[in-house]
């Protein structure tokens, strides 16, 4: 098995808003992780960057990540920072 039971899954809902880019030496990303159900839950937050077609690379590619952990209706502010090398 690759996987054991429930790996990767979440019995609540998540909801994202007041999405944040902030650009210096590296880039900021920020944004607000809300807990949407009833249950307590961990959201892994990612943040992708959009590639050009012509760069011969898959469309979307992750370049940065953050584990959140929410009580039912919490929300909590994340902030994620990229180095402009991945970028």
């Amino acid at each position: 098995m690759l996987f054991p039971f429930g790996y990767g899954l979440s019995y609540t809902n998540y909801e994202y808003s007041d999405l944040k880019v902030t650009l210096g030496d590296d880039v900021r990303v920020g944004f607000t992780v809300k807990n949407t159900g009833a249950r307590a839950g961990t959201e892994i937050a990612e943040v992708y960057a959009g590639l050009p077609a012509g760069a011969g690379e898959p469309p979307k590619r992750p370049i940065g990540w953050s584990r959140v952990e929410l009580g039912p209706g919490e929300s909590k502010d994340v902030t994620v920072e990229i180095e402009r090398l991945v970028l």
